[in-house]
């Protein structure tokens, strides 16, 4: 997988992340929808200035665009034990508890109560620091990892 598969898998993810509405992410980046439309089309790349310019615009971290899926999204080894470091050590026990349950839902409804926690920060935004969101979401993603595996 080359740079610009690599760049066209996470902006799915963001895409996914917009409810499926190209239009709705084009907003976000700051890019007009038939742009978006043709990297999605294959018919144009995401470039190393774009990248970094999605990154920035949406607050995700100097090179999140050029991270292989696979490498931060595998699915956690033990769905009845927290893996997320986020709720580990000085967590409460609630969150915790929380964090399991979740991850004992059928696949179908862990992943639709995500896509609810995902649209939900991004509407919250401004309450997070950019350090606290990128690592909701991490923990989010994490969580529903299993999906990006069984897309592929």
């Amino acid at each position: 997988m080359d740079i610009y598969e690599i760049r066209l898998a996470r902006l799915t993810v963001l895409l996914q992340r917009h409810r499926n509405n190209k239009a709705e992410l084009a907003r976000s980046i700051n890019k007009a929808p038939a742009q978006v439309s043709q990297w999605f089309a294959s018919h144009r790349r995401i470039g190393e200035s774009v990248a970094r310019e999605i990154e920035d615009r949406l607050r995700l971290g100097e090179g999140w665009m050029d991270r292989p899926l696979s490498l931060e999204e595998e699915p956690p080894k033990d769905r009845d034990q927290p893996t997320d470091p986020a709720l580990e050590g000085d967590a409460t026990t609630e969150g915790s508890a929380l964090w399991r349950m979740i991850g004992k839902l059928p696949d179908n409804e862990r992943h639709h109560a995500m896509n609810e926690l995902r649209l939900q920060l991004l509407n919250a935004r401004r309450a997070y620091t950019p350090r606290e969101f990128d690592d909701f979401l991490g923990a989010i993603d994490r969580l529903d990892g299993s999906r990006a595996s069984k897309k592929h």
